[in-house]
């Protein structure tokens, strides 16, 4: 279904969490009420109860075995974080490695309105590549001011901020590697990846709420797009860290060493999943407490599985000769069971944004 060296857990009839999936740290992470039931975890993608709950395998880095993680887990907390692919193992563990601190350090700063320390000139001056991209966008009218994210020399981070004076906007790129140079390369880069300069006026200004900057809602909008709220203490004079010159750079074994020290210097388990499909290196990582994407409570609050029961139901609606009563009791159906009025039905069902037209439209839409 997902990759062929997966494994299938069958429900139990008492439909608790099948044993063989997780390991103990885990378990206490997602479900520390041991509350969740193996329904919860059926993947979105097959919604097949009788085959049971797709696990995908990971390396456990700390003693190497293999641990079997739901893939309706990867799914709804993290998506995409943590992937990535390069010429070697290593490089793509680097990669991967990389983003996770990126946007956990991301995060922290945003929602805890850090103030970061300015990255001196002199220190810039070491990167004329980089600092010819920054002089064509500010001669285009856009300030540009590069931050230390490391908080402290801890983490391989740069943040680097576009001002848009046009209409009093800013924008916050973040970007890791344990090479100062292109972690800096690549938040420099990240500015306009996917956009071009007509596209800097979707952004919003700084604020002093900084209980809105905190919220989830607007850390899952920088994860989507970067277009969040960001807090004005991010441009504090007195920065709450002092710059740090740092390097974690080396071969790429090194580098994956050093980056997950790091992680065992903060009690963090990393699980990560190598592929050498086709030829190519790629790999998926796992740092419960910070890859998350979404919180753990997201399981039974917003389990991307929880419309997979209607999915017959609504696929057959556009050839249905259903009556008006019909219709009326699946809308409170829908009601009871609290699906979002602008979930769009093809993300309800988990199907193709090309299976029907209707599919777009969300659980409200109205003719």
């Amino acid at each position: 279904m997902h990759y062929p060296n997966e494994k299938w857990f069958p429900l139990t009839e008492n439909d608790d969490v099948p044993e063989g999936l997780l390991d103990a740290r885990l378990r206490a992470f997602y479900d520390p009420e041991n509350e969740l039931t193996g329904s919860q975890l059926i993947d979105l993608q097959s919604g097949n109860e009788a085959r049971g709950i797709c696990g995908l395998p990971f390396t456990r880095q700390s003693d190497n075995q293999t641990v079997y993680i739901p893939m309706n887990i990867i799914g709804n907390l993290y998506v995409s974080n943590g992937m990535s692919a390069g010429n070697t193992r290593n490089e793509a563990r680097v990669q991967g490695l990389s983003e996770v601190f990126e946007r956990y350090v991301k995060n922290r700063i945003i929602a805890e309105s850090i103030s970061l320390p300015e990255i001196p000139a002199e220190v810039m001056a070491r990167y004329p590549a980089v600092m010819e991209s920054i002089a064509t966008l500010e001669a285009e009218g856009f300030p540009i001011f590069a931050y230390d994210g490391s908080l402290g020399g801890k983490y391989p981070v740069i943040c680097v901020v576009l001002f848009n004076p046009a209409n009093g906007t800013c924008f916050a790129s973040f970007g890791a590697h344990p090479d100062f140079g292109v972690a800096l390369e690549r938040t420099v880069t990240e500015l306009l990846q996917g956009r071009g300069l007509k596209d800097l006026d979707v952004f919003t200004p700084p604020t002093f709420d900084d209980e809105e900057v905190a919220e989830h809602t607007n850390l899952e909008t920088h994860f989507i797009d970067s277009s969040g709220l960001i807090s004005w203490d991010l441009f504090k004079q007195d920065a709450d860290y002092p710059f740090t010159d740092w390097s974690f750079s080396g071969t790429t074994e090194e580098e994956f060493a050093t980056l997950m020290a790091i992680f065992a210097a903060e009690d963090k388990e990393v699980y990560i999943a190598d592929y050498e499909h086709l030829g190519v290196y790629a790999c998926r990582i796992i740092v419960p407490g910070m890859s998350d994407i979404y919180p753990a409570e997201d399981l039974w609050l917003a389990n991307n599985n929880m419309g997979s029961h209607l999915r017959e139901t609504l696929l057959s609606l556009p050839g249905s000769a259903w009556n008006k009563e019909d219709y009326l009791n699946l809308i409170e159906q829908l009601d009871e069971e609290g699906f979002d009025d602008f979930t769009r039905v093809r993300e309800l069902l988990g199907s193709g944004d090309r299976s029907g037209q209707w599919l777009v439209y969300t659980a409200r839409r109205r003719n």
